[in-house]
């Protein structure tokens, strides 16, 4: 009767396991798996850790972005002028020896544009043009005796054998390649007539002259013959070419 009423041993072990799970001790106990490994594992630990990253994502970051502070207009003028004010003083502060390069270009320029040499007289002006205009027509009449001589073996023989329309129209075309010539090389160092006059031609702001400025020069001179001269009294020669004749 004993052995028939004494429960089998792996009975006694399933009942035992069951009240231990169904009681409140089986509850703070859970079964890991064996990946994980063996044994029970407290579920406080988990717990913990549960409030442990909710409070921290909760909890306020330090990065956080802070409100921009919203500044009125009164700050911000009182703001720019006390840079300014700062500026000035560190500006004002600066040796004279160590300011920059860039603000001796004001300077640096004017230097440059001042005139140099004093302009020479309307009079002196006009005193070289003839002079240089009395050599280009000398050797416009020296290369017709020339060329009379090579042609009718007589120096005066293309005076004589040509008609006098044919020679003014030959020495017209002559007279304005040898002025065009002559002044617009001659003046690049300076003509005859000037060099006796002791003048010279440079730029507007004093520099030296090219080849377009001299040329420039010579064709106006050449066009204002055509109304006598006058526009030289204007110095147009002198404000097309950006040019002025000066003392030397």
């Amino acid at each position: 009767m004993e052995n028939r009423d004494q429960e089998p041993p792996v009975k006694k072990v399933n009942n035992v396991i069951h009240q231990f799970l169904n009681s409140e001790e089986g509850d703070d106990f859970c079964f890991k798996p064996i990946t994980k490994g063996l044994g029970f594992h407290h579920e406080n630990k988990r717990r913990t850790a549960k409030l442990e990253l909710r409070n921290a994502t909760t909890a306020p970051s330090s990065h956080a972005a802070r409100p921009v502070k919203k500044e009125s207009p009164g700050h911000s003028f009182f703001t720019s002028t006390k840079l300014l004010n700062t500026h000035t003083s560190l500006e004002s502060s600066i040796p004279k020896t160590q300011v920059p390069r860039a603000s001796n270009a004001s300077s640096f320029v004017s230097k440059i544009l001042a005139p140099k040499n004093e302009v020479a007289p309307l009079w002196i002006e006009a005193a070289s043009l003839i002079l240089d205009t009395i050599i280009v027509a000398s050797s416009v009449i020296f290369l017709d005796i020339c060329m009379g001589f090579i042609a009718f073996s007589d120096a005066l023989g293309f005076f004589t054998k040509l008609k006098f329309i044919d020679l003014l129209v030959f020495d017209s075309i002559l007279f304005v390649l040898f002025h065009s010539f002559y002044f617009t090389i001659m003046d690049i160092n300076g003509t005859l007539g000037k060099l006796l006059l002791k003048i010279k031609l440079v730029q507007r702001y004093g520099g030296p002259v090219e080849l377009k400025h001299t040329f420039t020069r010579s064709v106006i001179v050449l066009l204002s013959s055509l109304v006598i001269f006058v526009p030289l009294l204007f110095d147009f020669q002198g404000k097309l070419s950006d040019t002025k004749i000066v003392k030397r």
